[in-house]
């Protein structure tokens, strides 16, 4: 109701909606480094930050600034009193952030928005959208409070993001018949990715997801080459760890040309 009454900002892009236990940073940021690479205007909203709320919010790499995340935070409370709010603006800091992200990429005339899930799916925040392509990139037992006991109710609800008519993207690690079922409801292809091989890292499998996204909705960004692709592998998202095999270490150490690794490499 409140974007309704704002102009639906959140219609004037298209989107990549990314839920998941884990991984959803990670593929959020190769697949925003793609479409980039590829010269195109991205907009990401991720959670959480590390620094500050700023981070959350970003362009091609650059976070909101100070004064636009003022203005917007403003705007967003002003409307909500115009449409019968809290004249406190006591709304929610996730409605809030969803009504600033909405609007200001589309302030920025940004071609395409990468989309990170708070919690769940079907009743995040974040779902207000409606996804060109949808990635659940895994499920795990979280949140169970919210989202149900068992893999099988979770999946169900992160399966919430999907859109009649639009792909989705799954990885390997989840209860695929549950999210199927809904895709099929809905008239929508459901894509599995699956890891290559036995060697292989979850940095490289998250951008084979996100590069498998990318190539559902190509036809909307015809200048995407395969070196955008490479590219967006590369993009990493910062304080990330990875335990990896003792045979993996010392496979790093030669790579690299190291006599021994940093410390933290031998992290528990």
């Amino acid at each position: 109701k409140l974007l309704k009454h704002m102009g639906n900002p959140q219609f004037k892009y298209k989107t990549v909606h990314i839920t998941g236990t884990n991984g959803k940073g990670t593929t959020a940021i190769k697949t925003a480094g793609i479409l980039s690479a590829a010269g195109y205007k991205v907009g990401m909203y991720i959670s959480p930050h590390i620094f500050t709320y700023r981070e959350r919010i970003s362009v091609n790499g650059i976070f909101i600034s100070m004064e636009a995340a003022t203005k917007w935070f403003k705007l967003c409370d002003k409307a909500w009193e115009e449409i019968g709010g809290d004249s406190n603006g006591n709304w929610g800091y996730w409605g809030k952030s969803t009504c600033v992200w909405a609007n200001y990429f589309a302030e920025e005339g940004c071609d395409a928005v990468v989309i990170e899930v708070g919690v769940g799916g079907a009743r995040d925040h974040t779902n207000v959208i409606i996804a060109d392509v949808s990635i659940i990139t895994n499920v795990a037992l979280d949140h169970e409070s919210q989202l149900g006991g068992t893999k099988e109710e979770i999946a169900f609800n992160k399966a919430g993001v999907i859109k009649p008519g639009n792909p989705v993207v799954v990885g390997f690690d989840l209860p695929h018949d549950v999210v199927k079922e809904m895709a099929d409801e809905l008239g929508s292809k459901m894509i599995r990715v699956d890891p290559d091989g036995n060697d292989w890292t979850f940095d490289e499998y998250n951008w084979k997801v996100a590069s498998t996204a990318v190539r559902q909705i190509a036809h909307y960004f015809p200048n995407l080459t395969e070196e955008a692709f490479e590219k967006g592998k590369e993009a990493r998202q910062p304080c990330r760890m990875q335990k990896v095999t003792e045979e993996r270490l010392n496979q790093m150490k030669e790579e690299w040309g190291l006599k021994k690794l940093p410390k933290a490499a031998y992290l528990d």
